[in-house]
């Protein structure tokens, strides 16, 4: 075996301490193509289009997390809620609509900037704040009605 093949590179092994190649290594996330082979040009490149796909799902989520946390603040200033109960806000719109929660947070966030707000999402909206308890009903009240009135 060719201890100088950087496939082959020393792993710490935790349970003793002791270094071992990779093709030994319990604790490996390389892939192999036998005991002590290194992979092969399609192992490797299988895994490198694997991350580039989860690299792609997760630029989607932080941008998913960015609308979201934008609603959350339009949700919480109409609302004056926590947070969290903005958040819970948002889900429960959601799970009432069968709208997914970036599309709401989406309609939302337009919703801030003077565009129309779906009224199954706007009806659903009014009752998770009612029920999460907001205490600024009347800038609540005040807004809803504007969006009713189409202003």
């Amino acid at each position: 075996m060719d201890k100088t093949s950087p496939f082959l590179a020393p792993v710490a092994d935790l349970g003793n301490g002791r270094n071992v190649p990779f093709s030994e290594g319990a604790h490996s996330t390389r892939p192999c193509t036998g005991a002590g082979t290194p992979p092969g040009r399609e192992d490797l490149a299988h895994r490198i289009s694997q991350l580039q796909e989860e690299i792609g799902q997760l630029h989607c989520a932080i941008d998913s997390h960015a609308v979201v946390d934008q609603a959350i603040g339009v949700v919480i200033s109409l609302g004056g809620l926590t947070p969290d109960q903005g958040f819970d806000v948002l889900r429960t719109v959601s799970q009432h609509t069968n709208v997914k929660l970036r599309k709401v947070a989406e309609q939302i966030i337009a919703w801030a900037h003077d565009e129309q707000l779906d009224q199954d999402i706007r009806q659903a909206l009014n009752t998770a704040l009612h029920n999460a308890g907001a205490i600024r009903r009347t800038t609540f009240r005040a807004a809803h009605s504007a969006v009713q009135n189409g202003e």
